[in-house]
């Protein structure tokens, strides 16, 4: 599959970063799907076929760790779909929990089109 077509889904509850990211996303030539919850997506995640996931770790209710565990919990057998944590508050402390809730890596706010691309390519093979 080429890059160029990935489909991605975006989870962001900050409408401006959302309308950030996507066009980066977008500008990379990504098909983005934006989720501003958990639970949205949640639902999101089982309704497509996602071939990456960049998840704010911050989310009101079900935060992204919450909602990355329910994802981890309903991928098919064999199926890994790569997630990145996003955060405003880059503290490094909080990737072993990332990590721990089946992230597999982490980032910085905002998403730009270079770091995307980066992490894109550092997951998909």
């Amino acid at each position: 599959m080429s890059q160029k077509s990935l489909h991605l889904l975006l989870v962001e509850d900050v409408e401006i970063a959302q309308k950030i990211a996507s066009m980066a996303l977008e500008n990379l030539g990504f098909t983005v799907d934006v989720a501003a919850s958990g639970e949205a997506a949640l639902d999101m995640f089982q309704q497509n076929r996602y071939d990456f996931v960049f998840m704010d770790i911050g989310l009101p209710g079900m935060d992204g760790l919450d909602t990355t565990r329910a994802i981890r919990q309903i991928e098919q057998p064999g199926m890994h779909v790569p997630i990145v944590a996003l955060t405003a508050n880059y503290d490094t402390s909080h990737k072993p929990m990332c990590l721990d809730s089946g992230m597999d890596e982490f980032l910085s706010k905002p998403l730009t089109k270079d770091k995307a691309q980066e992490m894109i390519k550092k997951l998909i093979h």
